[in-house]
């Protein structure tokens, strides 16, 4: 199958970008800012003001002629500037805003599995470097990033006499970690104040190598049940989970498997594992239906299992494949 990337970053999202810091830094409003999505959807979300699950939007960067650029939703066609000259379409990327409070630190490193690229937000006014600061960055360390974009945020906030002990504290902490020599981008996000730069380093990182003539692995960040209450058993549709390929291509009606699935222990022969078979019956990236599904950005897919399984974030953490080609569970 012959695939030009035209056509790729037209459909789906080919880049992941982990939105990460303490809580209350600005992550939520930055993904905003770039995307025009607000991520904290659930009740106690909006009601506490933080994100509890992890969060994701997708957001295409267009350049028009004079070299600025814009940004617009994922599902959007074509941008035309003011003399309706087309736009070139540079990026397609998706956001994973992760959750800042402790309390949900693990589901920040489900979201960091599928991330290619970090933007570390740091609030300037406070003391520097916060608990998850520190936290989500020991985090992402540990697995294969090496692109980081570092925000120092509500620069509004401080004086400006301040703002040099503040660098100084910054640099101090990424000192020693893979963030060390990345770019420091003072912003005022809740004011849109150099959110544009922002952008502009995003669109500077690598096209990330990917393989597709490989077997289709898809780790699995969110699940869920989209039926409402009360519907009819024959109107039930099955369960929806999302997440990341990594490697090879998914395409509608190929049969897979999700590993560990389901998990059991006893006494005698400790853990076992009888992993979860389906179909795919649909892939979406935001409102737009996909016929394949590349590595690279956030996808939904949607299979044939009870959707049960897929309510209430079940099965996140799984990984999902083609039949017999993922790893053996340990």
């Amino acid at each position: 199958m012959k695939i030009k990337y035209s056509d790729i970053i037209k459909n789906q999202p080919t880049t992941n970008i982990g939105v990460i810091g303490h809580v209350a830094s600005g992550k939520s409003t930055l993904t905003y800012q770039i995307t025009g999505t607000k991520t904290q959807k659930f009740a106690s979300e909006l009601e506490r003001n933080i994100t509890i699950q992890i969060g994701y939007a997708n957001a295409k960067i267009f350049q028009d002629t004079k070299g600025v650029l814009h940004t617009a939703s994922s599902d959007t066609e074509s941008l035309q500037d003011e003399y309706g000259i087309d736009m070139k379409l540079l990026k397609h990327i998706s956001i994973v805003d992760c959750p800042g409070h402790e309390s949900y630190m693990s589901n920040m490193i489900n979201g960091s599995a599928v991330m290619d690229a970090c933007v570390l937000v740091i609030a300037t006014n406070e003391n520097i470097p916060q608990p998850q600061t520190y936290e989500h960055l020991q985090a992402v360390e540990n697995i294969d990033i090496d692109d980081y974009i570092v925000i120092q945020n509500k620069m509004d906030l401080i004086k400006s006499n301040e703002n040099l002990t503040k660098l100084t504290k910054i640099n101090s902490f990424l000192k020693n970690t893979k963030a060390e020599k990345s770019k420091i981008i003072p912003t005022s996000i809740q004011k849109g104040i150099n959110v544009k730069e922002v952008i502009k380093t995003i669109v500077k990182l690598p096209n990330f190598e990917r393989k597709i003539n490989e077997p289709a692995r898809m780790i699995i960040i969110r699940s869920f049940d989209i039926n409402k209450q009360n519907q009819r058993y024959d109107r039930l549709q099955g369960g929806i989970v999302g997440g990341s390929l990594t490697n090879g291509l998914l395409k509608e009606d190929d049969i897979i498997e999700m590993r560990p699935g389901f998990y059991t222990k006893n006494k005698d022969e400790g853990f076992k594992y009888k992993p979860v078979y389906s179909t795919v019956r649909s892939l979406q990236s935001d409102t737009r239906k996909l016929k394949y599904a590349i590595p690279g950005g956030l996808i939904g897919v949607k299979l044939d299992i009870d959707p049960s399984l897929a309510k209430n974030n079940f099965l996140v953490g799984q990984m999902l494949g083609h039949v017999n080609t993922l790893p053996e569970v340990y």
